[in-house]
């Protein structure tokens, strides 16, 4: 096993496991597993393999995202670990693609975040998998991110950045998106709406 990511839902524990391409649901208190994602790697159809799998989210209805580099897109499973559908048209670099998926993050409204270690940009994209917006540039702007890695949404700390916002901007939540290389290595990015 090479574990890559982790997540904790419910009685549940998932990892990520590059070495055998699989997502491990394991039960946290018995540390007995309960399934892989896909259900069985061997048969799995195209569309629900992982070819790469490097990181996870799991969203409040405990469908499990896992983005995987190694078929350039994020692959969303229901909490039985049956497939659902993927996000990402694949390899590339036009919105909606993917070069180097990594980092994923889902919001209280059920929107996915994805970050894109290639291209250097976050993509946001709708519970039916269709692109919304993208944000983020390559490294040398203000807003740079460089090799991002990892994405994160944070509804707690929302007041900690209030001076940062234009006085009629009201932050509803935060997108902390991790960078691997370059000067900054966390950047924070306010949504929310004017007053």
């Amino acid at each position: 096993m090479k574990p890559t990511d982790v997540q904790i839902f419910g009685d549940r524990l998932y990892v990520t496991d590059l070495k055998n391409r699989c997502v491990r649901a394991y039960d946290k208190t018995k540390r007995k597993l309960l399934f892989t994602l896909p259900r069985d790697p061997a048969t799995a159809d195209i569309r629900s393999k992982l070819f790469a799998p490097a990181n996870l989210a799991v969203d409040a209805e405990g469908r499990i995202y896992v983005s995987d580099i190694g078929a350039f897109r994020v692959q969303q499973y229901a909490p039985d670990g049956q497939f659902i559908r993927q996000f990402g048209q694949g390899s590339g670099d036009r919105p909606g693609e993917f070069a180097r998926p990594k980092g994923v993050a889902v919001d209280r409204e059920g929107l996915v975040y994805i970050v894109d270690a290639a291209t250097q940009v976050v993509q946001i994209f709708n519970p039916e998998g269709q692109l919304l917006l993208y944000f983020g540039e390559m490294q040398g702007s203000s807003p740079g991110l460089d090799l991002p890695a990892k994405v994160a949404i944070d509804y707690e700390h929302t007041a900690m950045f209030d001076s940062y916002a234009a006085p009629d901007f009201k932050i509803e939540h935060l997108v902390i998106v991790t960078s691997q290389i370059g000067e900054r290595k966390v950047s924070v990015f306010g949504f929310g709406h004017k007053i």
